[in-house]
């Protein structure tokens, strides 16, 4: 998803993109119906990737854009022959770069995280000010942040990312009738994932009033409307901060666990632990919170809002036109990009 924000931003400055990846990019990005971009399926194998998109692209690119957390210096040193700049998007800070841009969106993150796994020439884009969000957030963002001083729990959305690998939707639906919460239920959830089918057994087995959303394209006015978000502490984090949606959040990979910890630590967020910790139980102790406190979920509007703004594609769309600066010192104003 970032990357195709990315893409979307870029394609308003005149750019081409193109995707490379596993079988389940080509399937996400056809879902989300962003056909209007080429995909190149890869073999998954570190140098045979690097030959096919020599193979595929011999002109080179402008930018290769990396965001894949088993791809580290090695990848991107075999790439350099062809694409004349290269950016990773990382979020955890534990591996070496041979990059020209790093970006990333994690709040609170410095330098001094990255300084020794870059190169001196390398750009550091840190924080969620370049936190990539499609342009549907930032054009919604004045307009849900105004509902909010006067929200009341009436509707909950539930979003563990496209695929939901964890299998986090039925207990969070249980642990949402255990609170003895009132309030409209909206599930997000992608065509691919791998237990759509259980899922919808399950919600109509338990007679559970939810209303599930597959494939959505319109996310911010999903958000826009919902009055709490429960969901992975991942990418859409920073899109619930936007639009100042209060979240409940679960971690449900290494590298949430910062993202998590942060946004609870600024009062945008609450933080209910790692996946495997929670029961449906647990799930109804956190929520009683909400319940209990009925300032709550406008302070956490507060603080989320502050969180990011919206514009990080256009700060880093800056950022690599930056880098495409000629001798004369003239920004080149089209170019093409790989993700």
């Amino acid at each position: 998803m970032r990357c195709l924000s990315l893409a979307d931003g870029l394609k308003g400055e005149g750019w081409s993109s193109a995707f490379a990846g596993g079988p389940d990019t080509g399937a996400t990005l056809k879902s989300l119906g962003a056909d209007c971009y080429d995909f190149v399926a890869l073999p998954g194998d570190g140098g045979d990737d690097v030959t096919t998109l020599a193979m595929t692209w011999p002109q080179g690119v402008d930018f290769l854009v990396v965001d894949n957390y088993e791809l580290d210096a090695t990848f991107e040193s075999a790439c350099r022959p062809w694409a004349r700049n290269v950016m990773a998007i990382d979020d955890l800070a534990d591996r070496s770069h041979d990059v020209d841009l790093l970006l990333d969106q994690t709040v609170d993150r410095s330098e001094a995280d990255y300084r020794k796994v870059v190169g001196p020439d390398c750009r550091l884009l840190l924080g969620t000010r370049y936190a990539l969000l499609r342009d549907q957030f930032r054009n919604a963002r004045e307009r849900s942040l105004v509902r909010r001083p006067n929200a009341t729990l009436d509707k909950i959305l539930v979003s563990y990312g496209s695929l939901d690998l964890r299998n986090c939707i039925p207990t969070t639906l249980e642990g949402i009738t255990l609170s003895g919460i009132r309030a409209e239920i909206n599930i997000v959830i992608g065509p691919s994932a791998p237990r759509l089918g259980e899922l919808e057994e399950f919600i109509r087995n338990k007679g559970i009033s939810a209303v599930l959303h597959v494939g959505v394209h319109d996310m911010a006015r999903l958000i826009e409307e919902a009055d709490l978000a429960i969901g992975a502490a991942g990418t859409t984090a920073w899109e619930f901060c936007c639009l100042g949606l209060p979240a409940f959040l679960v971690t449900t990979s290494p590298n949430q666990i910062t993202i998590g910890k942060s946004l609870e630590a600024r009062g945008a967020a609450h933080l209910m632990g790692h996946f495997e910790e929670l029961s449906p139980e647990r799930f109804a102790e956190h929520l009683e919170k909400v319940v209990e406190n009925a300032d709550l979920l406008h302070e956490m509007s507060i603080a989320a809002a502050k969180v990011c703004d919206g514009l990080g594609v256009s700060r880093v769309v800056d950022a690599m036109l930056s880098c495409g600066t000629n001798s004369q010192g003239v920004r080149s104003q089209a170019g093409k990009a790989l993700a």
